[in-house]
């Protein structure tokens, strides 16, 4: 499976977020499992609201030796 990263549609950024559900882990102490993520996205580039898309990753293949 091709792995993606999330970019802001409009000027290609990496810099954004998506409004979501997430669980408090008390062990951790930090919020870390996504319940429900939600139609709002936004930009820190742009300073707005985006549609954020998925870019697939090249990465090089990796030669096997034996």
């Amino acid at each position: 499976m091709a792995k993606v990263r999330k970019v802001c549609k409009t000027c290609g950024s990496e810099n954004v977020v998506s409004d979501a559900y997430v669980s408090w882990n008390v062990e951790t102490q930090e919020w870390d499992t996504v319940e429900s993520v939600f139609d709002m996205e936004f930009c820190y580039d742009c300073e707005g609201e985006t549609t954020v898309i998925d870019e697939e990753i090249n990465e090089p293949e990796r030669s096997e030796t034996a």
